[in-house]
């Protein structure tokens, strides 16, 4: 557990040097669901994820920071990473962040809406902002440039009053950036669209590519995306069955990262928390993960209280394998045909206990 949802924080008036154990004492909404994270030197990690706003502000969600240096095991103190900007379109939630690392920036991608209070956070868009630190000053796309007001990249016009465009999901292979994003009018379909990297204002020159995930699960969440180098194939997954005790680890994988296949082995139930939505994966500062036991997916899952809004994060560590590869595998040769080349090998993602 990475998050609980009974933790109460130092305040701010308690003296340093005295001892303080918040455990159980928090009795309000409480969560860090959608999670990004990056791994580095072995298993530093970033970690940002929604987390409860301050109704004073009229902010219903913040997005929060926090890194560890051992895998998970001790984090440092938390921060207000990104807020939302009051009087524009982000102007009363910032959510589901996602975030890369190109040159010296950090691009965070992210949910945001300006009418929670007409309809309950429906008729979402998505946004980037941008910041040479993780963990504050990220200056939002505005249109044009960065900074000031921020516009939305891609913007929700279908059905109102619907939950609309969100939980977006970066990576980047060679020169192009692929964004995954979920577009809900009813029915969550997971869409991509595709700009090249070295654009500076990538963000007002994407391609919209299309479906790559059209038939989830039932009751399935964002999708997160990686990219696997060393095989060359793209992994999907998703939380199936969210909020139920039920849910499981839906994985997808597909060969040009624009149409996703499910992997033809069961669906990962074991050592995944009963309740859990809204997963995150590891990857590296390009959203390119490893063959092998190297990374992690985390998520949120109801407490005991069983509250909406009072939700604990669990971190796995995963092992991804798949058949003929190794360690070391030897380069990938080009296929002699179209036809071999839809030919998948298969990858399996297996949930390590701690």
């Amino acid at each position: 557990m990475i998050h609980d949802a009974t933790y109460l924080p130092r305040p701010s008036y308690w003296p340093p040097d005295w001892p303080w154990d918040g455990t159980g004492l928090n009795t309000d909404a409480s969560y860090r669901y959608g999670p990004a994270l990056i791994r580095y030197n072995n298993n530093h990690l970033h970690f940002w994820a929604c987390s409860e706003g301050d109704e004073e502000q009229g902010i219903a969600d913040f997005i929060r920071y926090k890194h560890s240096t051992n895998g998970g095991v001790t984090w440092s103190e938390e921060t207000i990473a990104l807020s939302a900007t009051p009087g524009s379109e982000d102007g009363t939630a910032v959510c589901d962040p996602n975030v890369i690392k190109v040159g010296g920036y950090y691009y965070m991608a992210y949910t945001a809406t300006d009418d929670i209070g007409a309809t309950g956070g429906l008729n979402n868009h998505v946004f980037v902002a941008r910041s040479t630190s993780p963990d504050r000053n990220y200056q939002k796309w505005n249109g044009s440039g960065w900074g000031g007001n921020p516009k939305a990249i891609l913007r929700y016009t279908g059905l109102a009053n619907r939950w609309g465009l969100g939980e977006p999901n970066m990576i980047v292979k060679g020169n192009t950036l692929y964004l995954y994003y979920t577009e809900n009018q009813g029915t969550p379909k997971t869409r991509v669209a595709t700009t090249a990297i070295n654009n500076a204002n990538w963000p007002g020159n994407l391609t919209d590519r299309g479906y790559a995930i059209a038939n989830r699960d039932f009751k399935e969440d964002q999708t997160a995306v990686k990219y696997l180098p060393e095989v060359n194939r793209f992994i999907a997954m998703a939380i199936g069955n969210r909020f139920s005790t039920n849910s499981y680890v839906h994985v997808w994988q597909s060969s040009d990262g624009l149409r996703f296949q499910p992997i033809t082995n069961d669906n990962i139930t074991a050592n995944i928390q009963p309740t859990a939505h809204n997963l995150g994966m590891s990857g590296n500062f390009l959203g390119q993960s490893q063959m092998g036991a190297s990374e992690y997916i985390a998520y949120a899952y109801t407490g005991p209280s069983g509250e909406w809004g009072r939700w604990n994060t669990w971190l796995n560590k995963i092992s991804i394998t798949g058949a003929g590869w190794g360690r070391q595998p030897p380069p990938i040769p080009s296929p002699p045909s179209t036809r071999a080349n839809n030919i998948l090998p298969i990858l399996m993602l297996i949930l390590e206990e701690d």
